[in-house]
């Protein structure tokens, strides 16, 4: 059995690599992203409370999440223009809301 304070490092700290257009990992704390085209991105329902963190690692054409296919409170379009743009998301139970970022585009 894994140490407790490992398995909540584990937990804590997951992430993954996205590349391309399509739907982000909804069940880790980082999700580091890659463009190669303009693609619409999408960040299913998490759960109340929950934080995602999303960071461009390679520029190959604009990200972009829309109000049309991810439950967004206050923007109706968030767009990850170049590498180093990030933002960070919490889940409300109902929507993400950006609570911060660097660099992106927000209308």
């Amino acid at each position: 059995m894994a140490a407790w304070w490992k398995v909540i490092l584990d937990t804590a700290h997951k992430y993954a690599a996205h590349s391309g257009a399509g739907t982000l990992a909804g069940d880790v704390a980082i999700e580091f992203l890659t463009t190669t085209g303009a693609e619409a991105l999408v960040i299913t329902d998490g759960k109340a409370g929950q934080h995602l963190f999303v960071t461009m690692v390679a520029d190959g054409g604009a990200g972009t999440i829309s109000s049309a296919t991810t439950n967004l409170v206050t923007y109706t379009t968030i767009v990850f223009d170049d590498v180093g743009d990030w933002g960070c998301f919490r889940f409300n139970g109902r929507a993400w809301e950006l609570i911060a970022n660097r660099g992106l585009t927000l209308t």
